[in-house]
């Protein structure tokens, strides 16, 4: 895995809702989950963390790349927004 950004958990999370066509998003406590559908296939569940200004550590960063189907440099521009919704889609969809 090559060198990610450490970002806030806010960047992240805003990152997620405004890119990934998430259904259904569940409150489950402290952070919230929802579906990854790209063109009514299911692609796995994503934790959304918290609106929080602290920095999203190491370890949940790895799962959330995980999550999201992406390597580590992808992570990094989806975050800082570079990748586009359709870029992604179509990462996603040669899964």
């Amino acid at each position: 895995m090559g060198k990610f950004i450490i970002f806030t958990e806010k960047e992240v999370n805003v990152a997620i809702r405004e890119i990934i066509p998430t259904k259904d998003i569940y409150k489950n406590g402290r952070h919230d989950t929802a579906k990854i559908i790209i063109g009514n296939k299911y692609y796995g569940m994503i934790t959304l963390p918290s609106l929080s200004d602290e920095k999203f550590g190491e370890s949940r960063t790895k799962i959330t790349i995980k999550q999201l189907g992406l390597t580590s440099i992808q992570y990094n521009e989806f975050v800082k927004g570079i990748m586009s919704k359709k870029e992604y889609n179509r990462i996603l969809s040669c899964k």
